[in-house]
């Protein structure tokens, strides 16, 4: 039981110190369309997870992002698209945060269709 709380404060330290990426910023120089692109997918995504539906996803979906093993949050994806934008890749920038923005828009519509029902509901 020692053991198994060390390593859950281990992990907690880890995770919150310096081995903690940063969260990338928008450049000052992103073309507007995709600097209002991505701050408006942002806000979406906000307001769903604050409702408790923000989209957690298996696979890239159309090679919109970069694919990583494991389970990624939408939170994550409009990471990599804030370094998209930042790079020049303006149209991947666009698509990636309109596709989150969507998502996020329906989770918010399910969620008022069935406000009880939420993942942490089920224990997720």
């Amino acid at each position: 039981m020692k053991l198994k709380i060390f390593l859950a404060g281990l992990a907690l330290c880890m995770s919150t110190t310096a081995f903690a990426k940063e969260k990338p910023t928008l450049n000052d120089d992103v073309d507007a369309g995709v600097k209002t692109a991505v701050e408006s997918a942002i806000a979406a995504n906000k307001s769903a997870k604050a409702a408790d539906v923000e989209w957690i996803w298996a696979n890239p979906v159309g090679d919109i992002w970069e694919k990583t093993r494991g389970l990624m949050s939408s939170t994550n994806i409009l990471d990599q698209t804030i370094e998209m934008a930042n790079a020049g890749k303006n149209e991947a920038a666009i698509k990636a945060a309109n596709y989150i923005e969507n998502a996020a828009k329906q989770g918010l519509e399910q969620s008022k269709l069935i406000p009880k029902a939420s993942p942490a509901q089920y224990g997720l």
